[in-house]
């Protein structure tokens, strides 16, 4: 009876350890954002969706209430290569502090569906407005049936607070969290 007792107790240490292991790679995963926490094969927002065309340049523009997107594209031979700027809304403008911003671009197909995810911009961390090259230029291998194009991004503003230099302020700090999925 006793040995019993001693295989459960052995045997329940051992589930709750592939446990750990198993919501430790879950949660891996979610931070990387990929695996089950990627947008592919989700259907983006219609709202958000641009259209594109083969070859180019082309001019593309898309806007949310947070940013603007302003670039020239070319769709060809399966790569898509932006170049453009970004820039805040009003809204956001009057912060003179970017915690952090980051924007990725998404492949589409015809129905909307994402095809693939990539990293287009980031500000950085804590810089003030004017240390902050707004502009990018990227190339990203696309599915060859890409058909339109979506963003999504998270950041976040803040004022900084207290007195002193705007970088190094503590205190009554106020900040805004912003984001848009695809």
């Amino acid at each position: 009876m006793i040995r019993h007792l001693k295989l459960n107790a052995y045997a329940s240490s051992r589930a709750l350890l592939y446990g750990g292991v198993v919501m430790l790679l879950y949660v891996l995963a979610a931070c990387a954002g990929g695996g089950m926490a990627s947008y592919t094969g989700h259907l983006a927002k219609p709202e958000s969706i641009v259209m594109v065309s083969e070859g180019g340049p082309h001019e593309l523009q898309w806007q949310t209430n947070d940013l603007t997107i302003d670039t020239l594209y070319v769709l060809e031979n399966g790569a898509l290569d932006l170049a453009g700027t970004v820039s805040l809304q009003n809204r956001l403008r009057h912060y003179p502090i970017v915690a952090y911003l980051r924007i990725s671009a998404h492949a589409l197909d015809a129905d909307g569906i994402i095809l693939g995810s990539y990293p287009l911009w980031a500000a950085g961390q804590n810089n003030e407005h004017f240390f902050i090259n707004w502009t990018f230029q990227r190339r990203f291998p696309v599915p060859a049936n890409t058909r339109a194009v979506t963003f999504s991004y998270r950041g976040r503003t803040r004022d900084g607070g207290g007195w002193g230099p705007a970088r190094s302020r503590q205190g009554d700090s106020v900040s805004w969290d912003f984001w848009h999925t695809p």
